[in-house]
């Protein structure tokens, strides 16, 4: 499946503009458009409509890249228990039947989700010799820094334990614990 490579989303005399590559053209060469489907929503119904409807796109996989305020949303939305009943990873059927009666619900709990500030406490992974784990997000590679400045951070304990599970191997995960920064 395609996707937009986002670089920006800009407003300008109520006109809504986006420039991004997609995935699958070679040379990925990002172009600025206007959205005329945004520009509609964002005429017809406001900004916070228009905030619904990128964050959408960012959750159903359309539109990724950047670090803006739908990524972040993005993050939080992923830890939020209550989006298990939203969540179309899951079983198909039942996301499409909540998505259809439950649409106001899901709406508030995305713009809740926008709104909604990462946790300013930071978590990582440390070695009992004092290493400090990094690694590239979507890499199986990973190194040890003897400083905690070098190491990856995670906004939430969970990532930093489903990283333990399935990037660190089983030698070193005896050795690991969770350390908040």
């Amino acid at each position: 499946m395609s996707y937009e490579i986002i670089k920006s989303i800009k407003i300008k005399d109520g006109r809504v503009f986006i420039k991004s590559a997609s995935n699958n053209v070679y040379p990925r060469t990002a172009y600025e458009s206007e959205c005329k489907s945004l520009t509609d929503i964002l005429a017809k119904q406001g900004q916070t409509a228009l905030d619904i409807e990128i964050f959408r796109e960012y959750v159903n996989g359309n539109f990724q890249g950047g670090a803006n305020k739908y990524t972040r949303g993005l993050e939080v939305l992923r830890h939020a228990p209550e989006y298990k009943d939203f969540d179309w990873r899951g079983d198909c059927k039942e996301y499409r039947e909540n998505q259809e009666a439950r649409k106001d619900e899901y709406h508030a709990l995305l713009l809740k989700s926008l709104q909604t500030r990462l946790p300013t406490a930071h978590f990582i992974i440390k070695r009992k010799d004092n290493k400090y784990f990094s690694h590239r997000s979507g890499s199986r590679k990973y190194y040890w820094h003897g400083t905690a400045e070098k190491a990856s951070r995670y906004s939430y304990e969970q990532d930093a334990r489903n990283t333990i599970d399935r990037v660190i191997n089983s030698l070193d995960r005896a050795d690991c614990e969770i350390v908040t920064e």
